[in-house]
Formats: C-alpha cells, sequence, structure tokens
C-alpha cells in the first residue's frame, strides 16, 4: 500500500496478521467509517462539536 508511514502504519496494527481478504476489507471499512469529516463540524452547534472524538 502506497499512502506513507503513518498510513502503513495503521494498516499494520488495524489488520494485524488476518490474511482472510474479505475480513481484512472489513476492518478497513469500520475503521473509514469511524472517521468523522471535520469540514461539517465547524456548521455544528458547540455542544455538538465537543461530542466529537477527532481521530
Amino acid at each position: 500500500m502506497n499512502g506513507g508511514k503513518a498510513l502503513n502504519k495503521e494498516m499494520q496494527i488495524l489488520i494485524g496478521d488476518e490474511t482472510d481478504n474479505e475480513a481484512r476489507l472489513k476492518k478497513i471499512y469500520e475503521r473509514v467509517q469511524s472517521i468523522k469529516n471535520l469540514d461539517f463540524v465547524n456548521q455544528m452547534p458547540e455542544k455538538e462539536r465537543k461530542k466529537i472524538k477527532i481521530n
């Protein structure tokens, strides 16, 4: 995977020794779905913004 050292490290931690491609894909998908789009954070009320954990 060509995405830089940080991305490679994150993938290594995320996938571990998983060898099944479908299981690997599921883990990656679940992680990506948990990432918040910070472009929309500024449109949220301050109270909601404080609840969001920055990835």
